[in-house]
C-alpha cells in the first residue's frame, strides 16, 4: 500500500506536467476514508473521478485508526441478542453532544449506518461476527474488521481494501 493512487505532487516538483489534458468529471482531493469512498461512490454513479493524494501512502488518518465503524445495524445485532436501532443511535449521539449536533447530519449518520456497513461489505470489507461497545455508546454497535494480520490496524486494512477497489475500477 505504499504506492500512492496518483504520484505525490509537491509545489516545486519538476515532474509536474506542464499541461493537464485528462478529462474527468470530479477531482477528489485526498485518498483518506472520505476520498476513497467518494471516488468509489462517484464511479457507481457512472462518473469519472480522479484522486489526488499528497502523501506517499493512501489512507490518511484512517491508517492510524482501529477502523471500527460505529453504526446501529439491527440485522446483525439481533443475531447477537442486541436490540438496537437507528433511533437509539441518534438519541445517543444527541445525548453525547448535549443536543448541539446538526440534527439532519446526525439523522443521516444514524439511519444510513446499516447501509454503509453493507456497502463496505460489498466492497470486500470482512466484518467480525461480533460487535463491540465503543466509548460513550450505550449499545455494542462497533463493527470490527476481521482477519487482521499480526500488528495490522483495522484502519490500515480498510484503506487497503478501498484502495484495491479503486484500482479495480481504474480510479
Amino acid at each position: 500500500m505504499t504506492r500512492p493512487m496518483i504520484d505525490s505532487f509537491i509545489a516545486d516538483d519538476t515532474s509536474l506536467p506542464s499541461r493537464w489534458d485528462q478529462l474527468v468529471d470530479v477531482i477528489v482531493v485526498g485518498a483518506g476514508m472520505a476520498g476513497l469512498v467518494a471516488a468509489l461512490s462517484l464511479r457507481e454513479q457512472q462518473l469519472e473521478p480522479v484522486v489526488f493524494e499528497a502523501a506517499s501512502e493512501v489512507g490518511g488518518n484512517l491508517r492510524f485508526s482501529d477502523g471500527v465503524i460505529n453504526a446501529a445495524d439491527p440485522k446483525r445485532q439481533l443475531r447477537l441478542g442486541i436490540e438496537d436501532s437507528p433511533e437509539k443511535h441518534l438519541s445517543d449521539m444527541l445525548k453525547v453532544g448535549n443536543g448541539k449536533g446538526n440534527q439532519a447530519i446526525l439523522e443521516h449518520l444514524a439511519y444510513d449506518g446499516p447501509n454503509c456497513i453493507t456497502w463496505l461489505e460489498q466492497m470486500g470489507v470482512p466484518w467480525q461476527t461480533h460487535v463491540v461497545q465503543v466509548a460513550q455508546s450505550v449499545y455494542p454497535r462497533g463493527h470490527v474488521i476481521a482477519g487482521l494480520k499480526n500488528g495490522e490496524r483495522g484502519g490500515q486494512r480498510l484503506a487497503q481494501i478501498l484502495y484495491e477497489q479503486c484500482q479495480k475500477r481504474q480510479i
